[in-house]
């Protein structure tokens, strides 16, 4: 009677095989959804930081050199602590800047009537690069590649 009860406790090999495909499963749906999370939130980082360079330039426009936006990211306090560079905004100033969360930050134009702001990021090589731009006129960023920041399992498996 022991020897039937020692054998009838514990799993069996199918019992367990059932478990780790359904594991499998539920981490085939999970882990894209999180990357998929993450990117969008340092997608924030780079949306944060283009606000800010939107209202430093609107600064800038009304207090540095009248009627005109700063050309380089060295211009604006957000981006540089350069004393000389704010006051002066030569070219020796700084034209990139990089997030914590690895955009590449830069002033793509700017003139009299208008400036335009860009953050790109190489998220993942088999996608596009991940476009993020602000100009004068939009008060919202602007994602220029949609699909730049999407995890697909099934392509980072097969690609």
């Amino acid at each position: 009677m022991g020897d039937e009860m020692a054998r009838d406790s514990g799993f069996t090999l199918v019992e367990m095989m059932i478990v780790v495909g359904i594991a499998a499963i539920l981490a085939s749906v999970a882990l894209p959804a999180y990357i998929n999370y993450i990117n969008r939130m340092n997608q924030g980082d780079a949306v944060t930081v283009l606000m800010n360079g939107k209202m430093d330039q609107e600064s800038f426009y009304e207090n540095y050199f009248p009627h005109h936006y700063a050309s380089t990211l060295g211009c604006l306090p957000s981006f540089s602590k350069d004393p000389n560079c704010l006051a002066t905004c030569g070219a020796s100033c700084a034209t990139t800047w990089t997030t914590g969360k690895g955009y590449l930050v830069t002033v793509i134009a700017a003139n009299t009537v208008d400036f335009r702001l860009q953050a790109t990021k190489q998220v993942y090589s088999y996608r596009p690069i991940d476009n993020v731009t602000m100009n004068s006129t939009n008060n919202n960023p602007i994602v220029r590649s949609a699909t730049a920041i999407g995890f697909s399992l099934f392509s980072t498996l097969f690609h």
